[in-house]
Formats: structure tokens, C-alpha cells, sequence
């Protein structure tokens, strides 16, 4: 059997960024929770990994924007993208206040991928 690509609706990619923001939100629970040691170069890597994966849902997004949203959103299916945008919002700030506190407390080396890691907040439409 042939593996095929599957067509990603924006409801499919509503529900996949939701489940990788709530991760996002454990994480840093768990990080000013103490209850694990804080690495910053541990913290630094995380980071960097969830920003790339972030990147391409917002890539994702772009592409899906263009031909998806020429129809009506159902009221939860909008609402929950609204909510999306917002803790997005929410998760970018936190994560450039993480980088900003990290770039005190990480040497030279460190700091050069604190710059590949910055993140600007999307702009949703």
C-alpha cells in the first residue's frame, strides 16, 4: 500500500497546534515549578527545538489561510482559533522572556543561538 499525503484541513491544524501549545504551557509549568534542576543550555536547546516546529505550524498556517478560510468557521471552531492566537501570543512572550533572562546566564557560544532562536509573535489574520 502507498503511502499518501494527507490533506490537512484547518480544523486538523486547530487541534495539532493546540495539543503542541499545551505542551509548551507543561513545559514551563514544570520549569518554575523547580521541580527538576535548571540547565540553561538544556533550556536553551528545548527551546530552540520547540521554535523550529513552531515555525512550520505557522507555515502551516500561511498556507492553509489561503485556502481554507474563504468559507465560514463554525462559532466553537472560530472560537478556538481565537483562543489559539491568543495563548500564542501569550507562549511568544514568554519564551522571549525566558531567552531574555537565559542570554544573562549563558556563555558566549550560547548566546550566539540565543539570536537563531528569537521568535517574533505571528500576525494571524
Amino acid at each position: 500500500m502507498e503511502n499518501q499525503d494527507k490533506v490537512i484541513s484547518l480544523e486538523d491544524w486547530i487541534n495539532l497546534f493546540w495539543d503542541f501549545q499545551e505542551e509548551d504551557i507543561k513545559y514551563f509549568q514544570d520549569l518554575v515549578s523547580n521541580n527538576k534542576p535548571f540547565d540553561p543550555g538544556e533550556v536553551l536547546n528545548n527551546i530552540k527545538e520547540r521554535v523550529r516546529t513552531r515555525k512550520i505550524f505557522y507555515q502551516f498556517y500561511r498556507y492553509l489561510s489561503k485556502k481554507n478560510f474563504s468559507f465560514d468557521l463554525s462559532g466553537d471552531l472560530e472560537q478556538k482559533l481565537n483562543a489559539l492566537f491568543y495563548r500564542e501570543e501569550m507562549i511568544t512572550k514568554m519564551i522571549n522572556k525566558v531567552l531574555e533572562i537565559l542570554s544573562v546566564m549563558v556563555g558566549i557560544e550560547e548566546q550566539k543561538i540565543l539570536f537563531e532562536v528569537s521568535i517574533n509573535p505571528p500576525i494571524f489574520h
